[in-house]
């Protein structure tokens, strides 16, 4: 199995920069993605993006998270906890994509259940990530926990590789 370094997710990184935006996205959305089934569709996928205004220099950092689930309604997840230096922080969160099930804008029932998809994301400070990455130890697959907790139903646990 690969391993996953910092010195991967810095080569794997991509760029977004339009000369007719004003902000540019650095992500790691290519770094680590777990493929499934025999289309290799992504399900959950997690990645951090930065955000660099180009008119001040200004950065923002951004956790970005896919939810697949089953339910017989939309979860409607509004709420982030991560773990911080301090202790658990709470973020509000942005919907990034609107949400989707079984890939069309409403949701199709199979079987008495319906898969949904959200894409939400929280905004997170450059000290505590550079306080989760100080925790980098090499051939472990540590992870900075977070989870989304929704309106409806089960909250959803996941987390980004320190790396």
């Amino acid at each position: 199995m690969l391993t996953l370094t910092p010195e991967h997710f810095k080569n794997t990184a991509t760029l977004e920069d339009d000369d007719l935006e004003i902000t540019a996205i650095l992500s790691t959305e290519k770094g680590s993605k777990q493929r499934q089934g025999l289309l290799h569709f992504v399900y959950e996928d997690n990645f951090l993006r930065a955000f660099i205004d180009k008119e001040t220099d200004e950065l923002s950092y951004e956790v970005y998270q896919s939810i697949y689930y089953e339910e017989t309604d939309w979860r409607f997840y509004r709420k982030a906890k991560y773990e911080a230096p301090d202790g658990l922080k709470t973020a509000d969160t942005n919907l990034l994509k609107a949400p989707i099930a079984n890939g069309f804008d409403c949701p199709v029932q199979t079987y008495s259940v319906l898969k949904y998809n959200e894409q939400v994301g929280f905004s997170v400070n450059r000290e505590i990530l550079d306080s989760i990455a100080s925790t980098y130890e090499p051939n472990k697959g540590t992870k900075w926990n977070f989870k989304f907790i929704p309106r409806f139903g089960e909250d959803f646990h996941d987390g980004l590789l320190v790396a």
